[in-house]
């Protein structure tokens, strides 16, 4: 089969093209030439569609085979030997592959000249760049290279392809040149949004362009070295930024109905009515005695463990965990404050009040005003 003229060469900043399909295999479209980047050089292939009248397919992957380029359609039975097609790439992921690669030949020029070390391999994907090098490289270096980096960046250097016959190089200035056929930016301008996320068992971990500066700011940048360190599969990223989207909204709800609980617990008139002379206790839990706290427990079944503060009224006690809306110290505060007389509790992770029904009554109406008044 003949070889496919690959147009990404001598013109790599072309979008669109128009071609002759040569050959449909299974899945496989074979084209007289093509813009679309196979996967090589370690540098992820192109995606796309290609057209044939109002008939269009995408194009999945991409390979290269001794010269001939194999384009991966999700419709093949759309196409035929000898039809003319138009082939159109998706060029913002082209552009933020090139991105990368051209960091990669930046970053590895700047570690070489600053530490006498060789890269062994580089990776680029839709999920970031990684480069190896012929020692682990060390977290301590990030900042000097990163600085190195961004100084280049700043120079708006020109990026060139050259051409020797059928070897293919990429020149950067006077800073780096070397054998190269990926495809590249065409000035260290572009890369002004790269950065350095550190290191996975001694190779670098970097990511920029468009979809970097997303990640970036969604994640952060230790989030996202952990997030693509295990490398999750997008559709369980989804899920989980889903249900942590879930969560959250439950939480808001969750903590608005313990607000409305909890002055629905003061209120009741069962619990007052039953409430004679008896002892109120107030606990603070980042601050309380541990017997004190267990002695408490055993008034009840179940009790939060998190931001507690218990109200125990005689042998039943009020569960009230700390909200965004209304502070549970807050509430205790207020429980003392309207208290009439405290009677005992000297030490600050407990207070004692000794109330009559009277008493108690007014407190829990001062108490849920205050609440109300909060949310």
């Amino acid at each position: 089969m003949q070889t496919t003229e690959k147009l990404f060469y001598k013109e790599p900043f072309m979008r669109e093209f128009k071609a002759t399909v040569v050959d449909v295999s299974k899945n496989m479209l074979v084209l007289d030439r093509t813009l679309f980047f196979p996967q090589g050089g370690y540098q992820e292939y192109d995606n796309g569609t290609l057209t044939k009248g109002d008939a269009l397919a995408r194009v999945n992957t991409v390979s290269d085979e001794n010269g001939v380029v194999y384009h991966q359609v999700d419709s093949p039975d759309l196409f035929a030997a000898g039809d003319e097609v138009e082939g159109r790439i998706d060029w913002d992921r082209r552009w933020y592959l090139s991105t990368l690669h051209s960091a990669q030949h930046v970053i590895s020029r700047i570690v070489f000249n600053l530490y006498k070390v060789y890269t062994t391999r580089s990776d680029f994907s839709v999920n970031g760049g990684m480069v190896s090098f012929s020692v682990n490289f060390s977290n301590d270096w990030i900042e000097a290279v990163e600085g190195e980096f961004m100084k280049i960046a700043e120079k708006a250097l020109p990026v060139e392809r050259l051409f020797d016959g059928a070897n293919i190089s990429i020149k950067i200035a006077d800073i780096d040149t070397s054998p190269c056929g990926g495809t590249h930016v065409t000035t260290t301008s572009d890369l002004k949004s790269v950065y350095l996320l550190g290191t996975d068992k001694g190779k670098l971990l970097f990511d920029g362009g468009s979809p970097g500066t997303i990640r970036l700011k969604k994640f952060g940048r230790e989030h996202f070295r952990i997030r693509k360190m295990y490398n999750f599969p997008d559709d369980v990223l989804k899920t989980v930024e889903e249900s942590i989207n879930t969560l959250n909204d439950m939480d808001t709800a969750l903590e608005k109905y313990k607000v409305e609980a909890f002055s629905n617990a003061l209120r009741d008139e069962s619990l007052v009515r039953q409430v004679k002379a008896v002892r109120v206790s107030v606990i603070k839990n980042d601050e309380l005695d541990t017997k004190i706290f267990k002695k408490l427990i055993k008034m009840k079944d179940t009790v939060y463990t998190s931001d507690l503060y218990l109200i125990s009224i005689d042998k039943k006690v009020i569960v009230y965990a700390a909200t965004n809306a209304v502070g549970a110290i807050d509430v205790c505060g207020w429980l003392i404050n309207e208290s009439h007389g405290i009677t005992g509790g000297g030490n600050r992770k407990k207070v004692d009040m000794m109330l009559e029904r009277g008493n108690f009554q007014t407190i829990v109406d001062g108490v849920i005003s205050k609440i109300e008044e909060s949310v």
